[in-house]
């Protein structure tokens, strides 16, 4: 329902998005997939998501919102990762990735990781996954909601 809200009160930002992508000549969105779960890359449950190509700031994220409706996403989470992503993902360290579902804010960026997901992404996310504390999911949503208003 809180997804549902702020689409409606961010929904501007779909316009945007498609004004700036007109005017610099770019595609409206980019369609992705999502490893939903992961014990085998070869198993893994995917989803499809949209990103704004336009933006380069977090706002690019907005269309996860429409997945966190659906139930695929949460607002707090790791970033999403490709079938070819997940599949690099090896160890019982790494996988611990996938014990969280993919969102909109994430751990890693919250620290300060970007893609491609290094080493650091990959302890940051699976820390988290090990123990999501109510205070660091807060810095977290306070850290996405930072960079939404940069």
């Amino acid at each position: 329902l809180v997804a549902v809200i702020a689409i409606a009160l961010t929904f501007p930002v779909v316009a945007i998005a498609y004004l700036f992508s007109f005017l610099r000549g770019q595609p409206f969105y980019e369609v992705h997939r999502a490893v939903l779960n992961s014990n085998e890359a070869s198993q893994a449950s995917c989803v499809h998501y949209i990103e704004f190509s336009a933006f380069r700031s977090i706002w690019k994220y907005w269309p996860r919102m429409l997945r966190i409706v659906t139930g695929h996403f949460a607002w707090v989470g790791n970033p999403p990762l490709s079938p070819d992503e997940a599949a690099t993902f090896t160890s019982e360290f790494e996988k611990l990735w996938f014990k969280v579902p993919p969102a909109l804010f994430t751990s890693p960026e919250a620290e300060g990781c970007r893609s491609p997901w290094g080493d650091q992404a990959r302890a940051h996310a699976a820390l988290f996954a090990v123990k999501p504390t109510l205070i660091w999911k807060r810095n977290i949503i306070l850290s996405g909601l930072k960079r939404m208003l940069k």
